[in-house]
């Protein structure tokens, strides 16, 4: 499954290719990607609408527009998007027909992805509860002493808890703790102040 540096590359090459660039057509080929509208629903909300940019929220892409309205696309296990000049050799589950004659290409193996247009953001339930950024201005040593301090869960499964810390899955969560040579199975409020801030500084330096 992409993590937060994976998604994040995503998002900034996408953002190169389609920021002003308006759908001028949303074909869904398998309505089973789609959440909280129906297939039908989410062309007619997509139609017309200029791509102004792409944000990340943990593992989550956010696609804003210039008109009101949000596309959510959660990439899960097996989700690709795949911005192209011409049809696809294997066919997407949803493609969206842009201004610039190319196609943003939605694919999907196992269908464990989800595609949804929202208005409000606050309409995704587990954007309300995810944790800080591990790249943004809320994620700093002195937040992540006190956010250990009464933390029991081992080191690992609490770095991969999306509530404590959005964005960052197994991977990561190994390579963090492997070069702040810290064992995953350490209770969180176990670790003392230089494991702390070595936990802390891995996990940025491994992010970026």
């Amino acid at each position: 499954m992409p993590e937060l540096p994976e998604v994040e590359t995503i998002k900034r090459d996408l953002e190169k290719r389609i920021k002003n660039k308006r759908i001028i057509r949303t074909d869904v080929l398998d309505g089973r990607v789609i959440r909280n509208k129906s297939p039908a629903e989410f062309i007619k909300n997509l139609m017309g609408k200029t791509f102004s940019g792409v944000l990340r929220r943990g593992k989550a892409l956010v696609f804003t527009f210039r008109e009101p309205g949000y596309l959510v696309i959660q990439l899960m296990m097996t989700g690709q998007l795949i911005y192209s000049k011409s049809s696809q050799r294997i066919p997407p589950k949803v493609t969206f027909w842009l201004s610039d004659h190319a196609f943003l290409n939605y694919r999907d193996q196992r269908l464990f992805g989800r595609l949804q247009f929202l208005y409000n953001l606050n309409e995704i339930k587990f954007f309300l509860s995810l944790g800080p950024d591990p790249l943004g201005q809320d994620f700093h040593i002195d937040w992540l002493k006190s956010a250990l301090t009464f933390r029991t869960t081992p080191i690992k499964s609490l770095l991969m808890n999306q509530n404590f810390v959005a964005g960052i899955g197994n991977i990561y969560a190994s390579e963090i703790l492997f070069h702040s040579r810290i064992h995953p199975q350490r209770p969180a409020n176990s670790l003392n102040a230089r494991e702390t801030e070595s936990l802390y500084q891995a996990a940025v330096d491994v992010l970026k």
